[in-house]
C-alpha cells in the first residue's frame, strides 16, 4: 500500500533541507535570543523539563514509524492500528508526567521544575496525534508538507516566546514557544495531510509492526539517552546555572548536527529500505548519504568550533563559560554524522537492536562516567564542570561510538570503514580550506577593536564562502549538479524518474 507516489529523490533531499534548516536554524535563532534575555537559570530549568518530555514521547512513538517507514507490505489497517494506540498512550503518558513532575523536581533539587513539567505533558497529547501522519509522508518522502508544516509552526511559536521573554514571562515564555509551535504544527498536519484514521483496529497488524518497532524504541531510548544522559545525572549535583550552559553548548552542537546530517539520515531509512534485500546496491547508498551528511557536518564543526567565544560575547558575559565546552563538543558533533546514518542503515536493514544494544552500552558506561565526574567536580566552578563533561563526551565518542557503528555496519552490510573513510574524503578536503579561512580571519580580527557580533558576521561570511568554494573544488559533481538544476529551475519533470542525491 502506498498512500501518494514517492517523491524523486533529489527533489525529497531539498525539501529535507529546507525543512531542517528552517525549522532547526529558526528553533535556534529563537532560543538563543531566549536564552540572552532568560539567563542559565531559566534556560538550564526549562532545557531539563524537555529532556524528560522529549524521551517519554520516543515512548510514545514506540518505533513505531520507523515500523511504518520500513515495512514492504503497509495496510490501512497498519496506519489506523498504529494511530489509535497512540492516541491511549499518549493520554496515559501525559498523565503519568503529571503525577510524577513533584517527584523528577524533588530527585533535580528544583521545586520549580514540577508546574513547568506539567504544562509540557500537553505536547505527549499534540504528538499523539502526529506520529503517523508524519510517518505516512516521510514514507512517500514528501518532505515539502513537513517543511512548510514544521517551519510555520517554529516562526509562530518563536514569535510568541520572544514576545513573552520581553514582557517578563520568564521561563514561561520558553514553556509557550514550544506549546504554540506544536500546536500550529498539528493544525497544519491535518489540514495539508491526505490520510485520515478510520475507527478500526487489528490486533494481527498491530503485532507486526511492534515486532519490529519495539527494536527500534529500544534503539532510540539508547541513542537518546547517550546524547543527554550527561544533562540527566549532573542536574543533582551541578545546578540549573550549569545544566543551562552545558545544554545551550550541546543544543549549539545538535542544531548544527541537526541540520547538517539529518536530511541525509531522514531519506536513508526510506530510501535504503528499498535497498535491502540488494547488499551491493545497499553499500552504495551507505556511502551516498554519509557522503551527504558528512561533507556538511564536518566544515559546519570547524565553523562552530572558530566562532565560539563570539558567539558566547553575543548571547551576554554569563554565557562565555560556555566557550570551550562548545569546542570540545565540536568532536563529538562531527562523528554524530556518521553514527546517524550508520543507525538509519541498521534500521533499514531490519536489524535495530545491534545497534541497540550499541547505545545502551554506552549510556550505561557514560552514566557511570558521568556521575563520578559530577561527584569529583561539584564543589568546582562552572567553566571546570562543563568542561570535565565535555571532555569525557569526546573521548566516548572517539573511542567508542564511533569504531563499534562501523563495526556494526560492516558485520550486517559488508560495509568496510575503509569504504567509510572513502566517503568523507570530500568532507576531510572542505574541512581543511575552512578551518584555514577561519583561523586566518580570526587571527587577523584578533587586532581589532570590532564588536563580537561584527565579528561573527565576519566569520560566518568568510568561511561560508570558504566552504562554497571548496564543495566545487573538492566534489565537482555538486557545482555541476547544482548548475545543472538552476538551468532546469524551469522545466517540469515529465517522468518523475529517480535521481541521484546532489552529493553523490
Amino acid at each position: 500500500m502506498e498512500t501518494r507516489p514517492r517523491v524523486p529523490f533529489r527533489r525529497a533531499l531539498i525539501w529535507a533541507f529546507v525543512m531542517i534548516w528552517g525549522q532547526r536554524g529558526v528553533a535556534t535563532l529563537m532560543t538563543f535570543i531566549l536564552a540572552a534575555l532568560l539567563g542559565p537559570d531559566a534556560f538550564g530549568l526549562v532545557a531539563l523539563a524537555m529532556i524528560y518530555i522529549a524521551l517519554v514521547q520516543i515512548f510514545l512513538e514506540q518505533g513505531l514509524s520507523a515500523a511504518i517507514i520500513q515495512r514492504n507490505d503497509l495496510q490501512p489497517e497498519h496506519l489506523d492500528s498504529a494511530f489509535w494506540i497512540n492516541i491511549a498512550l499518549s493520554a496515559m503518558l501525559a498523565a503519568g508526567t503529571i503525577v510524577s513532575s513533584e517527584w523528577i523536581a524533588r530527585g533535580n533539587d528544583m521545586p520549580e521544575l514540577a508546574p513547568v513539567l506539567r504544562a509540557l505533558a500537553l505536547l505527549l497529547l499534540i504528538k499523539g496525534l502526529t506520529v503517523v501522519q508524519e510517518a505516512v509522508l516521510r514514507r512517500s518522502l514528501d518532505f515539502r508538507t513537513l517543511a512548510i508544516r514544521g517551519n510555520a509552526g517554529t516562526v509562530v511559536g518563536g514569535i510568541v516566546g520572544v514576545a513573552m521573554a520581553l514582557g517578563g514571562a520568564g521561563v514561561w515564555a520558553m514553556v509557550a514557544q514550544q506549546l504554540v509551535a506544536a500546536v500550529v504544527m498539528l493544525i497544519l498536519l491535518w489540514s495539508i495531510a491526505q490520510w485520515r484514521p478510520r475507527f478500526r483496529f487489528s490486533g494481527a497488524h498491530t503485532r507486526e509492526l511492534v515486532s519490529f518497532s519495539i527494536k527500534v524504541l529500544f534503539a532510540r531510548i539508547g541513542t537518546y539517552l547517550e546524547g543527554r544522559i550527561d544533562a540527566l545525572i549532573v542536574g543533582p549535583f551541578f545546578g540549573p546555572a550549569a545544566i543551562g550552559l552545558l545544554r545551550l553548548a550541546e543544543r549549539a552542537i545538535d542544531t548544527v548536527a541537526h541540520m547538517a546530517a539529518h536530511p541525509a539520515a531522514l531519506l536513508s531509512l526510506p530510501h535504503l529500505s528499498r535497498q535491502q534485500d540488494d547488499r551491493q546496491a545497499a553499500r552504495r547508498e551507505i556511502s551516498r548519504c554519509i557522503e551527504a551528511a558528512t561533507i556538511l557536518t564536518f566544515p559546519a564543526m570547524i565553523f562552530l568550533a572558530v566562532v565560539a567565544d563570539d558567539l558566547m560575547l553575543v548571547l551576554g558575559e554569563e554565557w562565555v563559560a560556555a566557550a570551550d565546552p562548545l569546542r570540545v563538543f565540536c568532536i563529538a558533533g562531527a562523528a554524530r554524522a556518521i553514527t546517524i546514518v550508520v543507525g538509519q542503515a541498521l534500521q533499514a536493514a531490519g536489524k535495530p537492536l545491534l545497534y541497540a544494544y550499541l547505545m545502551w552500552a554506552i549510556t550505561i558506561a557514560s552514566g557511570i562516567a558521568f556521575a563520578i565526574i559530577a561527584w569529583q567536580l561539584r564543589n568546582e566552578g562552572l567553566a571546570a564542570q562543563i568542561m570535565g563533561i565535555a571532555i569525557w563526551k569526546a573521548i566516548i565518542t572517539l573511542v567508542l561510538v564511533v569504531p563499534i557503528s562501523l563495526g556494526m555496519i560492516r558485520f550486517v552490510a559488508g560495509y568496510s570503514p575503509l569504504e567509510a573513510m572513502r566517503a568523507m574524503l570530500p568532507a576531510f578536503g572542505t574541512s581543511a580550506i575552512v578551518a584555514a579561512a577561519g583561523v586566518g580571519t580570526l587571527l587577523i580580527l584578533a587586532e581589532t577593536p570590532w564588536p563580537a557580533w561584527l565579528r561573527l558576521v565576519i566569520l560566518s561570511a568568510v568561511m561560508g564562502g570558504a566552504f562554497a568554494a571548496s564543495a566545487a573544488i573538492v566534489k565537482p559533481s555538486l557545482r555541476r549538479q547544482l548548475i545543472d538544476r538552476l538551468r532546469k529551475s524551469d522545466t517540469p519533470d515529465l517522468n518523475g524518474a529517480e535521481s541521484e542525491p546532489l552529493a553523490s
